[in-house]
């Protein structure tokens, strides 16, 4: 599973990513899993950026480690949104 948050330069530096990341991953609980101990991998990130999101990639894993990896979370901003600076 792979989560990237992105959050306002005001919530930046206060919003806890660990408990964001519990949140989200209890919410697909019954959708995309049974239970979140079935989750073998967690690759989490936190960026500021003009507006809130939260990017999630799901991945059932093969047989053979070249299965194991997701690809990376990309997040193309429009041409009008400047990046935020921390």
């Amino acid at each position: 599973m792979g989560i990237k948050i992105c959050l306002p330069k005001s919530r930046y530096l206060s919003t806890d990513v660990d408990n964001m990341t519990k949140t989200i991953m209890d919410a697909f609980c019954g959708i995309a899993y049974e239970d979140d101990k079935q989750i073998d991998s967690l690759f989490v990130s936190k960026s500021a950026y003009h507006k809130s999101q939260v990017w999630i990639g799901l991945k059932s894993l093969g047989q053979g480690p070249k299965s194991w990896f997701l690809p990376p979370l990309l997040i193309v901003p429009d041409k009008a949104d400047p990046p935020i600076r921390t």
